[in-house]
């Protein structure tokens, strides 16, 4: 994360601006490059019984406003919040990653395709998503047989799920590699956590934007707090291993 929040420090800065050489461009590509395959391949190592199971998939349906746990796709379980959470905090950090190589791209005349890192990210956001579940229910067995009659989450889950899903969820809401519907939908589970587990806070970052210039957090209306950034990540696991779970 430390190498990370390096990185973001110094990209950020020269995309906001637009002063990067192509030369630096090109060091700075390399470096997020080098971070993304490095967290590409811990959890190529986590050990089989720390990945996920698919126990079933949610089905699309015809309502656009999806509520919140009813993502389409599917819907995995894990031995315990630790495993998730720390593999989530992977997944954001590799999105943030790829986020910042394909606005690096951009600015370069000659970079080759960029399909690659896109379909990483839609994987990666996918997973991510199908844990949300997990988190944020008391019994994910149950649930998965009532959600196919469209019930809603009932009842929520340990306070601690949403607090370790609180920052990814709005990190990944902030990058333009998601889509649009997955950030909606991100902000909407931080709403859905700040008002049925008890983490107020949850609420509060799903009306926040995140911009570069003046290095500021400003909420829906207008008014300037705090800096925040991918640091924050560090959070999860400063809660993973804090003894919280």
């Amino acid at each position: 994360m430390l190498d990370i929040l390096s990185l973001r420090t110094e990209a950020e800065h020269g995309l906001a601006d637009s002063i990067l050489t192509a030369t630096h461009q090109y060091a700075l590509l390399q470096r997020a490059s080098i971070l993304d395959n490095r967290l590409a391949q811990w959890e190529d190592r986590v050990a089989p019984e720390n990945k996920p199971i698919t126990i079933a998939h949610m089905p699309p349906g015809s309502d656009p406003y999806i509520e919140v746990g009813h993502w389409p796709g599917p819907l995995h379980m894990y031995t315990d919040l630790r495993a998730a959470a720390l593999l989530n905090i992977s997944r954001v950090a590799r999105c943030y990653l790829l986020d910042i190589i394909l606005r690096l791209k951009d600015m370069q005349a000659d970079t080759g395709n960029d399909d690659k890192e896109r379909a990483t990210a839609v994987q990666l956001i996918q997973d991510f998503t199908s844990s949300i579940p997990y988190h944020l229910v008391e019994d994910l067995h149950s649930f998965s047989m009532s959600v196919q009659r469209g019930n809603p989450i009932e009842p929520p889950g340990r306070a601690v799920g949403g607090l370790l899903l609180m920052y990814p969820l709005y990190i990944a809401s902030q990058l333009s590699i998601v889509s649009v519907q997955f950030q909606d939908y991100f902000k909407r589970c931080l709403v859905w956590i700040g008002q049925n587990t008890g983490v107020g806070y949850a609420s509060l970052l799903a009306k926040v934007r995140y911009t570069v210039t003046g290095h500021s957090l400003c909420y829906a209306n207008g008014q300037s707090k705090a800096h925040f950034n991918i640091q924050d990540l560090t959070a999860g696991c400063i809660i993973v291993y804090g003894g919280l779970l």
